[in-house]
């Protein structure tokens, strides 16, 4: 008989002890989400503040529906897309979230600290051939990849965007379908006045760190 009742009483203590326990973790759960949730309407906030000033920069450049401005971080080795716009919504939307940091006119432009070319071919002659194997050439790039480009771009200016410290930290890529529209002193002289807030942002913008931690990715 006392044995039963002691039980019973250790019983209701574990039930009790499990229950606190279970309640600690929902609201553990509950203040991690909230977390999680102010974390992603910064990191939204933050890259829609950037992109309305790469709006301003674009109208700022007279670019039409055929141009389109991307900024690129290098995050663990490759480029992350931080940044985009282009009066073509088509254009705005992001393709891939990532690049192989070697890879295309991007990968030079990192190098290099830029990269210019135009009148690169149309990209239905020769089935596509002539303008992928001008573009290869220049530096490689997989065929699908440029298969699958949203925008197959014939002017194209890379130019490096250097950190506080002096360090690389990303690209910024002009792009237009038509074969001659900008030089790459116009832009130059353009972002002469506006360099600045361009760095200040790109070093703020840690929302590629913070989402894949949040994503777990």
């Amino acid at each position: 008989m006392i044995i039963s009742i002691i039980f019973g009483v250790i019983t209701v203590m574990n039930g009790q002890e499990i229950e606190k326990l279970e309640n600690d973790n929902n609201d553990k759960s509950n203040k991690i989400n909230d977390l999680e949730s102010k974390l992603n309407e910064v990191v939204n906030e933050t890259n829609e503040l950037f992109n309305s000033y790469l709006r301003l920069l674009l109208k700022n450049l007279n670019f039409t529906h055929t141009e389109r401005i991307s900024v690129y971080k290098v995050y663990q080795d490759r480029f992350k897309l931080i940044g985009r716009t282009s009066i073509d919504p088509t254009l705005s939307s992001a393709g891939r979230s990532d690049y192989p940091i070697t890879d295309g006119f991007i990968g030079k432009g990192w190098r290099e600290g830029e990269f210019f070319i135009n009148n690169l071919p149309e990209i239905t002659a020769n089935g596509g051939n002539t303008y992928y194997n001008a573009i290869n050439k220049i530096n490689s790039i997989p065929r699908d990849v440029v298969n699958n480009l949203r925008m197959k771009s014939r002017n194209v200016f890379i130019y490096r965007i250097n950190g506080y410290d002096g360090n690389p930290k990303a690209v910024l890529v002009f792009e237009s379908l038509q074969p001659i529209c900008f030089e790459k002193e116009f832009i130059i002289d353009k972002l002469n006045g506006v360099k600045q807030p361009l760095v200040m942002f790109i070093e703020k913008n840690n929302g590629v760190v913070i989402t894949e931690n949040i994503l777990g990715v």
